[in-house]
This record gives structure tokens, C-alpha cells and sequence, in this order.
């Protein structure tokens, strides 16, 4: 589907991610067939939807960790609200617990016997043009401008790293073009892009296949994963080699 990307973690959890736009119930009732199929046969762990407007659909096998829902709208009208939702399998969720809801992102923590924590962040970050932006300050999950949301979120990271392992996914509406993410000793943060008992591989380089200019989303995600050592997976991970564009079908 349109916005959707895979990612095996280091703890062997499949996770999936889509940018759905808003779900009809017509939809949810053909996806969540799907997902239960997906989860009963060990391809997926934990679902990750965006943009899913004023409801989160509740599906069979899955325990749901919500996020703000919010009736903004881009000033173009195109935006469909926030609607943030972490769909965790059932024999997983008794591990799972919910850490931070903010307007824009969503952290649980996955504490499985034996391993670090695994703190996964389902983020939607709107345009630039989004009247979140301009929501108020008052609200005590507001995110304030792109900016300061980006510094939260680096702020966040920070913390949860010293506790455990971070992966971060969703729509930031970042395009960040041939920008690199690698910063100094980034190279012992993948192995082998997660592939547990090997050692750590020199980090490759990513594909990059969406034509559409850097823009100030994008810079800011290029500081983030510079800033805190995290990597970018698209054009990297297996599924994702050509790097495309993830909101499109």
C-alpha cells in the first residue's frame, strides 16, 4: 500500500508501517483480515498507521496503543488530522507499555525477557503549512513549530538510548536527498542493519530515489540522526534498496 515499509529489529520483531490517509471502516475491515493472517503466520509483530484521522480502528489479535487524535488541517486542505496508532500482536502486548504521547509521535517500550528494552516511536510530522504548528501552547502534548518538535524528539532519543535500543518510524514529510545521515562511530550503531551475531559492518551508504528537493524537514531529520547516532533504513534495508519515496504508492 501507498506509505507502507517493513523493518526486522535486532530483537527479531517485524514491524510494518503505513501512512494511511485515513481508513474507512470498509478498509479496516480488509486490512485487519490481513494483518491477523500476517500475525498468526510470525510476519508481523507491531503495526505503525499515521494519519488515520478522528479513529483508530480496533482490529482482531491486536492490542492498540493510541496517540492524540486532532481535528487540524493543512491550510490546503490536503492534511486528513493527525491520528496516530501502535498496533502491538497479543501475545506481545503483555510486554509492550505505552511511555510518551505527544500531538506528533507515539513511544512504547518492548521489554522481552532476556534483552534491552526497545523503545518504537510512531511519529507523524506534519508539513510545515499544517496549523499544528500554530495549535496551542496551552495544549500539554502540542509540539510547537517543526522545529522545536524535531528538538523534542532528538531530546526523547537521547533519554530513551541510555535505557535501551530506539527505532523511530512514521511520515515526517522529510525529503532529504543525497544528505548524509552517518556521523562518527555511527558504524557500530547496525549490525550488519540488524542481523543479530555478526559483527559490525562499516555502514553503507543510502539510495536515495526520490527526485523532490531537501527541505527543512529533511535537514532537520539529517541533524537528528547525525546528533544521536541513529540511521536512516530507507535505501538501506532489505525491501527498501532503491531508497523510494514511502508515501507513495
Amino acid at each position: 500500500g501507498a506509505g507502507s515499509q517493513g523493518f526486522e529489529g535486532e530483537c527479531g520483531l517485524k514491524v510494518w508501517g503505513w501512512n494511511v490517509g485515513v481508513m474507512t471502516p470498509e478498509q479496516a475491515a480488509t486490512w485487519g483480515g490481513a494483518w491477523l493472517s500476517m500475525a498468526r503466520r510470525g510476519d508481523l509483530d507491531m503495526l505503525l498507521l499515521s494519519e488515520l484521522g478522528h479513529t483508530c480502528p480496533a482490529f482482531e489479535g491486536f492490542t492498540a496503543f493510541e496517540g492524540v487524535r486532532s481535528p487540524l488541517r493543512s491550510d490546503g486542505g490536503a492534511g486528513r488530522g493527525q491520528g496516530l496508532c501502535l498496533y502491538v500482536r497479543e501475545g506481545l502486548a503483555p510486554f509492550c507499555s505505552l511511555v510518551k504521547v505527544t500531538q506528533c509521535w507515539v513511544w512504547v517500550k518492548v521489554r522481552l525477557p532476556g534483552r534491552r528494552p526497545l523503545f518504537v516511536c510512531c511519529v507523524y510530522l506534519p508539513p510545515v503549512t499544517s496549523k499544528i504548528w500554530r495549535s496551542s501552547s496551552a495544549d500539554p502534548t502540542a509540539c510547537g513549530d517543526i522545529v522545536e518538535a524535531y528538538h523534542t524528539l532528538q531530546s526523547d532519543i537521547v533519554l530513551l538510548q541510555q535505557q535501551g535500543e530506539v527505532c523511530v518510524m512514521g511520515d515526517m514529510n522529510a525529503h532529504t536527498g543525497e544528505l548524509d545521515d552517518r556521523s562518527l562511530g555511527c558504524d557500530a550503531v547496525l549490525d550488519d542493519l540488524g542481523s543479530p551475531g555478526d559483527q559490525p559492518a562499516a555502514v553503507p551508504a543510502r539510495r536515495n530515489s526520490d527526485s523532490s528537493p531537501v527541505n527543512q524537514s529533511g535537514r532537520l531529520l539529517i541533524e537528528l540522526c547525525t546528533a544521536t547516532k541513529c540511521l536512516l533504513l530507507n535505501g538501506r534495508a532489505s525491501g527498501d534498496e532503491v531508497g523510494g519515496a514511502t508515501f507513495r504508492p
